[in-house]
């Protein structure tokens, strides 16, 4: 297991690996502590002791593999623990640039993939809370760590309507 400080997720490691706590706070409004954690079924003990201390999960699936049964069984996890948690479904961009697919393909292999996760949370939750993750519930994400980018729903929504939002044509 890693540990980050926050003023890597804040401002891109800006800060050393040093930094003192005074100046976290001045950085970010809030302090985020990130546990890294493999995804090697090797690694299971240490992401369930991590999930035990932690306040939240972010589960990561490939754009391309999917759901694994290591993924499934963090997700159980993660349920179990009743930690809130979202979704980041990474390396979209090999959707395009190696498999090819045309868009209503891609799509159909991400709202898949979500489907699954869905029905392993259903299952998880044993009735107790509604579980659902969707894009427009803002708890999933999409990324191509490779390139560095990632979006949610409504990030691209806001940056596809202010490059493309209405005209002042008279």
């Amino acid at each position: 297991m890693r540990s980050l400080p926050a003023s890597q997720l804040v401002d891109g490691g800006a800060a050393p690996w040093g930094a003192d706590r005074a100046e976290l706070h001045r950085r970010a409004a809030a302090e985020v502590g990130c546990a890294h954690t493999a995804g090697h079924v090797n690694f299971s003990d240490e992401v369930t002791a991590a999930l035990r201390v932690a306040d939240a999960a972010v589960i990561v699936v490939d754009a391309v593999e999917g759901v694994m049964v290591h993924t499934e069984r963090m997700l159980r996890h993660v349920i179990q623990e009743r930690l809130p948690f979202v979704v980041v479904i990474n390396k979209v961009d090999r959707l395009i640039l190696e498999l090819k697919l045309p868009p209503t393909d891609a799509y159909f292999k991400l709202r898949h993939t979500l489907d699954e996760i869905n029905a392993i949370a259903s299952a998880a939750s044993l009735g107790r809370q509604e579980l659902r993750v969707s894009p427009e519930l803002g708890n999933v994400c999409f990324a191509s760590s490779q390139n560095g980018w990632s979006f949610t729903l409504q990030s691209f929504a806001k940056i596809y309507s202010e490059a493309h939002g209405p005209s002042t044509r008279s």
